[in-house]
C-alpha cells in the first residue's frame, strides 16, 4: 500500500510538472518606438517618459479585466537567470531599461512571458499599463502610479501572441507590442472635469 501511495504521488507530481511546463504564456513587450498620446493631441516617445527622479522608475504591467473579476488583476511574470526560473506577481510591473545589446524598452527584443492560462476565454480583456514605480525603504512599501495605457484587447485577439512556457524556439515575431498608448488624466484634471460636470448639471436644473 505504501508503495502504491508513493507511486501515485510521483505520478501526480509528474503530470503536475508537465502541466507547468506547458503553461500558456503571453509574449509582450514595449520598444522605444512606442508613443504616448495626450488629450491635447500632442505625443511623446516612450523613452521621454522615464522619470527624472532617481527614486522612481518607468515600468509596465498587463491588466486583466472582464469575466468574473471583481478586483484589480494583473498577469504574473516569469523570469529566468539562466539556471533558475522564478514567477512573481505582476502588479508592480517590470522596469524599462537597456539590456546591454543596444535595445531599450521593456522585454525587448525577445518579449516578456506572462502566464495567461487562467484567462483563456473570450470574456477576458487585456491592456498594457505604463506607470511610475517607486519603493519607500522607510515604510517598506511599493507604489505605482499609472501614466498611460494601451487599448484593450480580448484573449481571442491575442491568441497569436501566446506560446508554451519557455518555448525552446521563442518567437522572433508575433510578440504583442502595441505602439500607441494613451495618457491617463492627472487626478487634478479629473477633479476639475467632475466639478465642471456637476456645475453644468446644476445650471440645467435651474433653467428648468
Amino acid at each position: 500500500m505504501n508503495n502504491f501511495k508513493l507511486g501515485l504521488f510521483l505520478l501526480v507530481l509528474f503530470f503536475g510538472l508537465i502541466a507547468h511546463a506547458y503553461d500558456e504564456v503571453l509574449y509582450w513587450m514595449i520598444d522605444d518606438t512606442s508613443v504616448v498620446h495626450y488629450q491635447d493631441g500632442s505625443t511623446v516617445f516612450m523613452p521621454m517618459m522615464v522619470p527624472e527622479s532617481a527614486d522612481s522608475s518607468l515600468a509596465a504591467r498587463v491588466r486583466v479585466s472582464g469575466g468574473n473579476l471583481t478586483e484589480d488583476t494583473f498577469l504574473d511574470l516569469y523570469y529566468t537567470d539562466g539556471e533558475n526560473t522564478y514567477r512573481w506577481p505582476g502588479n508592480m510591473g517590470l522596469d524599462f531599461g537597456d539590456n546591454g545589446s543596444g535595445y531599450w524598452g521593456c522585454g525587448v527584443p525577445t518579449g516578456n512571458q506572462s502566464p495567461i492560462t487562467d484567462f483563456t476565454s473570450p470574456e477576458f480583456m487585456f491592456m498594457i499599463e505604463i506607470g511610475n514605480y517607486s519603493y519607500d525603504e522607510s515604510s517598506d512599501t511599493e507604489n505605482w502610479t499609472t501614466v498611460a495605457s494601451s487599448a484593450s484587447q480580448s484573449y481571442t485577439s491575442l491568441i497569436g501572441y501566446t506560446y508554451q512556457t519557455f518555448d525552446i524556439n521563442p518567437p522572433t515575431s508575433g510578440i504583442w507590442n502595441p505602439h500607441d498608448y494613451y495618457a491617463v488624466p492627472e487626478p487634478s484634471t479629473r477633479m476639475f472635469m467632475l466639478i465642471g460636470f456637476m456645475f453644468l448639471m446644476l445650471q440645467r436644473k435651474r433653467v428648468r
